[in-house]
């Protein structure tokens, strides 16, 4: 049994919603087979996807960026606070001054270098010690930690501070796009795509059903069946010929999705009839698409898409 299957990815709306009314605007006025209202709501909604769909992606590549600036900062910051605690912990007890410790917020029974494994440690430890510093040196005969000071201390952190504040605020843009996309979808899209596939299907009603799906595919329009097919993607550095880990693969027709391995290779099984488009997307690569012809008696297909670096 064959039957129609509307999309459930972004990629799918944005996807479906481009084939139709490039389709229908292919078409001389007279012979389109969509009602005015109709024709007037796809050309609206597929350029708001679209801009949604980009606003989406670009936030999501600016999110990971700076969070890949955060991860770099991390470490330096890490080290600082080590080091300092390292340098601390020493001095007062060369001086029996142990009690000092108390002043930064460590217990003088836990003279330990923090594991410092969560990154809002961070902020939380760069504050103590820069605290207890300021504190420490205002008792008598106290002097002040070098290599490193805590003037290098606070540097190191405010660096990963500020880089971190970034990153959630980009984090928040992302979700923002992505909550508005996921609400259009609900309130507008999936019913524009409903309509339109509706009126399609109303003229391509006779003849033989593969005739009609034929017609039906030219629209964008998606069938499913029950004969599982395994497609094997191969994911390529378009200059190097090498394997990409960590690429997102998507079934654009029937949003299954999955991520390549350190080979390149990543396995998609779905029902989909007659035609398979595939997405390929990295943070460091230019995404890019390949679709395929798809038999109900063939059951494996090989893909590679070759993705060009950023």
């Amino acid at each position: 049994m064959i039957k129609l299957f509307r999309p459930e990815s972004n990629r799918g709306r944005n996807r479906a919603l481009i084939m139709i009314t490039d389709k229908n605007n292919s078409v001389l006025a007279p012979d389109r087979i969509f009602t005015t209202l109709t024709t007037t709501q796809m050309n609206v909604e597929v350029i708001v996807v679209h801009d949604e769909m980009m606003l989406i992606k670009s936030t999501k590549r600016a999110m990971a960026e700076q969070t890949n600036l955060v991860n770099k900062a991390f470490t330096p910051a890490q080290l600082l606070i080590k080091d300092f605690c390292d340098g601390l912990f020493k001095m007062v007890k060369r001086t029996d001054k142990v009690a000092d410790v108390l002043l930064y917020e460590i217990a003088e029974s836990h003279l330990v270098l923090p594991h410092l494994t969560q990154q809002s440690e961070i902020k939380t430890w760069g504050k103590n010690l820069s605290d207890g510093e300021t504190a420490r040196m205002l008792l008598p005969g106290r002097v002040a930690m070098s290599n490193p000071t805590i003037a290098e201390v606070n540097t190191g952190v405010g660096d990963f501070n500020t880089k971190k504040t970034l990153q959630s605020t980009l984090k928040e843009a992302y979700g923002n796009a992505s909550l508005a996309m996921t609400t259009r979808n609900k309130t507008t899209t999936d019913a524009v795509i409903k309509i339109s596939w509706n009126e399609v299907r109303t003229r391509h009603s006779t003849g033989s059903l593969e005739s009609q799906r034929r017609q039906d595919r030219e629209y964008g329009l998606v069938y499913v069946s029950r004969i599982m097919k395994t497609f094997n993607v191969l994911v390529l550095d378009n200059a190097t010929g090498l394997p990409i880990d960590g690429a997102l693969v998507e079934l654009i027709d029937t949003a299954k999705e999955g991520t390549t391995v350190v080979t390149g290779r990543v396995a998609i099984k779905s029902t989909v009839v007659d035609g398979a488009t595939f997405n390929a997307s990295h943070d460091d690569y230019h995404e890019n698409e390949v679709t395929i012809e798809v038999s109900e008696t063939t059951l494996d297909y090989n893909i590679t898409i070759r993705l060009t670096a950023i």
